[in-house]
């Protein structure tokens, strides 16, 4: 194509910039060593810096691209845990006993041993979370 048109250049590269939406960056501080991922798929219980060896932390990555901007060499800023939301309190508190509530009914109906799944549990979970928030 471009011995036929030699305006057209093809390369097999692009020139953007691709955005990730995890990171994790090496604890060591002459490292500077960043691993970049789509998915959170970095253990950092398992896995080390590709470079030095030493542990990863992970961050964000927002971080990175603003100061690969500024042309600034921060040091990244490591992730912020979130808080648990009242659905997440609601259902760590509630959680086993529902199950043993469920497993309760269930025996009565069978004399045999049944089990109860985390799909009902957390249907159940759901509906009582649902009449929690109609009460507030």
């Amino acid at each position: 194509a471009m011995k036929a048109i030699p305006d057209i250049q093809v390369t097999t590269t692009h020139g953007y910039e691709i955005q990730f939406k995890y990171a994790w960056a090496c604890t060591q501080d002459a490292c500077n060593f960043v691993v970049k991922r789509h998915s959170r798929s970095v253990d950092i219980h398992k896995h080390l810096c590709g470079k030095c060896l030493s542990k990863l932390v992970e961050v964000d990555p927002k971080s990175l691209v603003s100061a690969t901007r500024n042309g600034i060499a921060d040091p990244p800023v490591p992730k912020k845990k979130r808080a648990p939301s009242a659905y997440n309190l609601f259902i760590k508190e509630n959680s086993q006993a529902v199950r043993t509530r469920l497993l309760q009914s269930k025996q009565k109906q069978n004399s045999q041993p049944c089990r109860v799944t985390q799909a009902e549990v957390m249907k159940e979970c759901g509906r009582l979370w649902r009449m929690h928030k109609e009460k507030q």
